[in-house]
């Protein structure tokens, strides 16, 4: 026999409903890094600080930017200087031609092809500097980074604002908006008001998620407060080390878990409503049909019998097979409330409580058999419920 208690998750046993642990997070957050070669002149904000789209959040330093305009300038008027002398070069070229001996005229036409390629080569590196040119014209002019959405500043990396940043070329290029964050992200913001929860699931149980299940979400600390919300998405490309900490671990593992270590992922709840919650709580997540069983005594229809029905009965009268006060077995007829097709669970309204054992039911079922609660103990001496008992050595089933 096992405890109803076991059977519903109340105790230590591998429970029925699955509970897993969560974070509240941002639904968006924005990671900034630096254009290529890059430093902060001036930061406006520090980690904390609230602001809305348009709040100057810090500004390059252009000094960098102005010598780098003038090292393209210069290098643009060099090059034009080096064709002019190459154009004067190729005319006097053409006109030796015209007096030249025939093995001076293949030297001559050499030296102009090798000209009109040196020009085409520089013109195009005069395009290259000229772009660079207008681009650092335009991030001069705007050297002043402002925030791209309402949020909080989550973190400010100084290390990261005092050298080079990414290898990003131009200002728009160098927002990045994903939630990845890594040692090039210079500054977080992350969305305010709008929240969802994070939460992580093992290998072995991340097969009884869907996307789109209803989810209940219970606070750590009061047990009255609930929100709700539906699985957005699970995120099985990437796994977390199931060995860092056991809340980053199913709060009921099933009982397939044998302790060695396993994979966890990670999935998205959307919620219905974020009143009430803070950025970074930690909450528990558990399906949606799971919450009756708190409201209860819920147990799994396979533990059910149904004696045959009357006359006039759609169905017999329900019973366990539970064990009585001198350990043998009997029929325990139960009252059934609701029905959970989520848990696949009745709800017993009276016959059993959580502190009663029960079998599993099958042929081997009978009134007045011997039960145990462990087979490993079966060979140790036990009562045989009539008083007396049973010689050493001796089992029962």
């Amino acid at each position: 026999v096992e405890s109803v208690k076991d059977i519903m998750s109340y105790g230590s046993g591998s429970g029925m409903n699955n509970r897993y642990t969560g974070e509240v997070e941002p639904q968006d957050s924005w990671d900034i890094t630096l254009q290529s070669d890059l430093s902060v002149d001036e930061c406006y904000v520090k980690a904390g600080d609230q602001v809305k789209e348009g709040d100057k959040l810090f500004s390059y330093n252009t000094e960098e930017m102005t010598l780098a305009k003038e090292r393209a300038q210069l290098e643009v008027e060099t090059l034009k200087n080096e064709n002019s002398e190459l154009q004067q070069n190729i005319k006097t070229y053409q006109n030796d031609l015209k007096s030249a001996s025939t093995r001076e005229r293949i030297e001559l036409q050499t030296e102009i092809l090798t000209a009109q390629t040196t020009i085409k080569k520089n013109e195009y590196s005069i395009d290259s500097a000229n772009d660079e040119i207008d681009d650092l014209n335009k991030n001069i002019k705007d050297a002043t980074v402002t925030s791209k959405m309402d949020g909080v500043v989550q973190s400010i990396n100084e290390e990261v604002g005092m050298g080079s940043g990414s290898d990003d070329s131009d200002d728009e290029d160098s927002y990045d908006y994903s939630d990845t964050g890594d040692d090039s992200t210079y500054m977080t913001i992350v969305a305010v008001g709008d929240y969802r929860v994070k939460g992580s699931v093992s290998e072995t149980n991340v097969w009884s998620l869907t996307e789109g299940d209803p989810v209940i979400i219970r606070s750590r600390v009061d047990d009255t407060a609930k929100w709700t919300g539906v699985i957005s998405s699970i995120n099985t490309d990437e796994t977390e080390d199931s060995d860092e900490s056991s809340d980053d671990m199913d709060y009921y593992m099933d009982d397939s878990s044998s302790g060695e270590s396993a994979s966890t992922y990670n999935f998205y709840v959307e919620l219905d409503s974020a009143e009430g919650l803070i950025l970074g709580q930690h909450v528990y997540l558990e399906p949606a049909g799971a919450e009756t069983a708190s409201d209860g005594l819920w147990l799994p229809e396979y533990y059910l019998c149904y004696e045959e029905p009357e006359e006039g009965q759609e169905q017999g009268d329900p019973y366990v097979w539970a064990a009585n006060e001198k350990d043998r077995l009997e029929k325990r007829y139960v009252t059934l409330g609701g029905y959970d097709e989520a848990l696949m669970a009745h709800e017993i309204l009276d016959g059993l409580t959580v502190e009663d054992f029960i079998a599993f039911p099958d042929e081997n079922c009978v009134a007045g058999a011997v039960i145990t609660h462990d087979p490993a103990e079966a060979t140790e001496p036990v009562e045989d419920g009539t008083g007396g008992e049973l010689p050493e050595g001796e089992t029962v089933e």
